[in-house]
């Protein structure tokens, strides 16, 4: 159990920590300065100056978290959607139709109900992620919950990332040039932002629902094992 609680806690620094350090790199870029120089290289200090990059970087990881995670509860609805569809007819998250019937049998079993709704596909399953949390070994569990968080985080820092080199554009004259005219660099830099945040906005709702998958298949599987 303690093994599972460290390898938790590891997956959780990787997420956060992960994405702040991320996030401000892209985000140094999309400004157009050499922030991250100054701050590791502002004196001679220089592992003290790591300490307060990574500090910051931390910081700003939470804060991604925290609203990436509030946008998805209120708008995007990721997580609730795949707990809440995942049992229904045409459900784009358990495709194999002979699964599908297994996890339909063993939750009207345990719920007790002849027919389920999407409140009762919710409540089914919390009460195979708490059985897991509480019965398993639930670090895959955890590390997709992780992936699943930091690509959350990123698709929102990319968002911000642009934000940041329309910024740039026009209030910063200083900013430095890889290659082209400041436009032409400005322009190249929002297309590879958007295709980086459609890739993460991919992945969160990939890994929304592949989490959905792994909790009935380990649930499915605990249970065979108790018959």
């Amino acid at each position: 159990m303690d093994k599972v609680i460290e390898k938790m806690g590891i997956y959780e620094l990787f997420t956060v920590l992960g994405a702040g350090v991320i996030s401000v790199i892209i985000w140094s870029f999309a400004l157009g300065n050499g922030y991250i120089n100054a701050l590791l290289y502002m004196n001679n200090e220089s592992d003290v100056n790591l300490v307060i990059f990574l500090i910051i970087c931390y910081i700003v990881g939470l804060i991604l978290q925290e609203v990436s995670s509030i946008l998805d509860d209120k708008m995007l609805k990721f997580r609730i959607n795949a707990r809440k569809s995942f049992l229904n007819d045409n459900n784009n998250i358990i495709k194999n139709d002979e699964e599908l019937i297994l996890y339909r049998k063993l939750a009207k079993k345990k719920l007790h109900k002849s027919i389920l709704s999407e409140k009762d596909n919710e409540l089914f399953h919390f009460r195979a992620k708490t059985y897991l949390e509480r019965h398993s070994d639930n670090s895959k569990i955890s590390r997709i919950n992780s992936i699943y968080g930091m690509s959350r985080s990123l698709a929102l820092s990319s968002l911000i990332a642009i934000l940041f080199t329309v910024m740039s554009y026009f209030f910063n004259d200083n900013t430095f040039y890889v290659f082209g005219t400041k436009s032409i660099c400005s322009v190249l830099m929002i297309i590879i932002e958007l295709f980086v945040f459609a890739l993460f906005y991919y992945r969160t709702k990939k890994y929304a629902k592949y989490k959905v998958r792994v909790i009935m298949r380990y649930y499915w599987d605990e249970m065979k094992c108790k018959k």
